[in-house]
């Protein structure tokens, strides 16, 4: 994909956009998540979480790509009854850049089995830092155009 990124080589930071893109661990650990912003002309969101975003949906074998639905400062309650009115189907929980034990939060978020409506849309709570606040992106899967 490219050499590894120099250290003073920090991409463009900015609030979220309209997609996420969740790096391969090997993109992370090469050093690439720079050249990988380049190429899908997105940007982090914290100069030390591997997190992209962008406006723009490019398909790429080297991250995950998530629409963005929701994003809001972390507080549980809130978070919890946001998935609620989406009848959510199925949760899970990523995490950069915050401490926190995922299984307790998803059990605060959604304590209830009878709180996921079958059907419903898989939904992907990622849990991360903007400003140096911790905050909360609610995603779902985003189709390509």
């Amino acid at each position: 994909m490219g050499e590894p990124d120099p250290p003073e080589s920090a991409g463009r930071i900015a609030a979220p956009g309209r997609y996420l893109y969740d790096p391969s661990p090997a993109v992370t650990r090469a050093g690439l998540v720079g050249e990988l912003a380049r190429r899908l002309d997105a940007w982090q969101i914290d100069p030390m979480i591997a997190f992209l975003t962008s406006d723009s949906p490019v398909e790429t074998p080297f991250a995950r790509l998530l629409r963005i639905d929701a994003d809001l400062p972390f507080d549980v309650r809130r978070l919890s009854a946001l998935l609620r009115t989406r009848g959510v189907g199925s949760l899970e929980i990523r995490r950069r850049g915050l401490a926190g034990d995922v299984d307790a939060l998803r059990r605060r978020l959604l304590p209830r089995r009878r709180d996921l409506v079958p059907g419903g849309p898989a939904v992907t709570v990622v849990m991360t830092r903007l400003r140096d606040e911790p905050w909360a992106l609610v995603c779902t899967a985003a189709p390509l155009t």
